[in-house]
């Protein structure tokens, strides 16, 4: 046999059978199987740390084998952050529902959710709780939850999640269109605004008293969040928004309705 010697490797094809080596490992020694979640938060919460703290995302630290097998052979199970998202069928709301667990002798003492957009901040609850996050714009996001366990142990778990736009009905300047909805469910609308127009204004009118809702407009992105031009309309009054000098672009057009919608009109036009 030749001497030891020690060689550097990186990357996914490296790095993954020597984890799912361990994970096989946790499975043949701990007393009571542990889910993939709990083999997870085991496998991080004994790695070592970095030499030196990496200048990027670069994992939980350096596996450690020993520390880790031997963990699960004494039957630790570790408190686990675990979710799962959804989208709303209308808009781009997610809901996430916490999956957590804490099987072994620790309970979860505080949960703390970041919805990976740029607006959003950690929101730290002190009970399980399944929180909602209305988008602004569509695209992949890192949906984060962090939890910690009566010791001060931390597990966290990071997941994209897509946020899909909604499908919205093109608008036609000076052309009724008559909409129909069900109470709750959003309807979407866009218009292309050329540039030099002066004002902008769009108009919902609904026939029955009965009926009510909100009106919203906004450029860039079909969503309410942050609309600049948000109308109740109820008891037949319908809604209307007007912008002056808005700047060239697709603009979005949502119906929110709180009863059901029948046969209301929307209507577009712009002063050139």
């Amino acid at each position: 046999m030749g001497s030891e010697s020690y060689a550097a490797f990186s990357g996914t094809s490296m790095a993954a059978p020597m984890v799912s080596g361990v994970a096989a490992l946790i499975q043949s020694v701990a007393p009571k199987p542990l889910s993939i979640a709990e083999t997870r938060t085991l496998i991080t919460q004994h790695a070592q740390p970095f030499p030196k703290q990496p200048d990027h995302p670069l994992g939980s630290g350096i596996l450690d084998a020993t520390a880790t097998v031997a963990a699960a052979k004494a039957g630790q199970i570790p408190a686990t952050a675990d979710f799962k998202c959804s989208q709303a069928v209308a808009g781009m709301l997610v809901t996430c529902a916490d999956l957590s667990t804490a099987r072994g002798f620790a309970s979860i003492k505080s949960w703390a959710w970041n919805f990976g957009s740029s607006n959003s901040v950690e929101v730290v609850n002190t009970q399980s709780v399944n929180p909602t996050y209305d988008y602004e714009h569509p695209g992949i996001y890192n949906i984060t939850l962090t939890t910690t366990d009566s010791t001060g142990a931390v597990s966290r778990v990071t997941r994209p999640f897509n946020v899909v736009a909604p499908e919205s009905t093109d608008l036609s300047f000076d052309v009724n269109i008559t909409i129909a909805a069900k109470a709750n469910v959003m309807k979407f609308f866009k218009l292309d605004v050329p540039a030099g127009a002066r004002i902008l204004r769009v108009a919902l009118s609904n026939r029955s008293s009965l009926e009510s809702g909100t009106m919203y407009l906004r450029a860039g992105s079909p969503t309410t969040v942050n609309a600049p031009c948000v109308r109740a309309f109820a008891s037949g009054s319908g809604a209307q928004c007007i912008m002056s000098s808005p700047a060239a672009g697709t603009y979005y057009v949502t119906v929110s309705p709180n009863t059901n919608l029948n046969d209301g009109v929307l209507y577009a036009t712009y002063t050139p």
